[in-house]
């Protein structure tokens, strides 16, 4: 389970790089409102991007996960997730314009990024929460 949860973090750092691309002044509502237009978006393996939202100052990432009934959305989050999504967004700032200015308004403003995963077959929810005092 360690493996699938690090490929929904390394896709869901993909999918924000999407967004990134075509916003010119970053906001947590230009990235909202770009990326939403676009979803859904299937990822595979039972994975979508079902929305992203702007809630407060944050961007919410809201992805609907098809699991068999013997596994749940706790199963695949944990907190060894968030290491990993904190390490991959930042290495990916390291060489992507658009991902450095997302880490560099997260530090400035104080936002947060969500990843929020819904369990199809339950309905269980589980955040993921990249806050801006992880990436200092």
């Amino acid at each position: 389970m360690k493996t699938l949860s690090k490929v929904f973090t390394v896709l869901s750092i993909m999918v924000m790089a999407l967004a990134m691309q075509s916003c010119g002044r970053i906001t947590a509502n230009s990235i909202a409102e770009d990326l939403n237009k676009k979803c859904p978006i299937n990822l595979g393996d039972g994975v979508e991007l079902t929305s992203v939202t702007a809630e407060a100052n944050n961007v919410v990432y809201l992805y609907s996960v098809e699991l068999s009934e013997e596994y749940d959305v706790d199963d695949i989050i944990s907190d060894e997730s968030k290491p990993a999504a904190v390490q991959s967004l930042l290495q990916s700032a390291k060489t992507d314009q658009e991902a450095q200015e997302l880490v560099d308004l997260c530090k400035t403003v104080d936002m947060n990024i969500i990843y929020r995963y819904k369990n199809l077959t339950t309905g269980n929810v589980k955040d993921l929460v990249i806050a801006s005092s992880d990436l200092k």
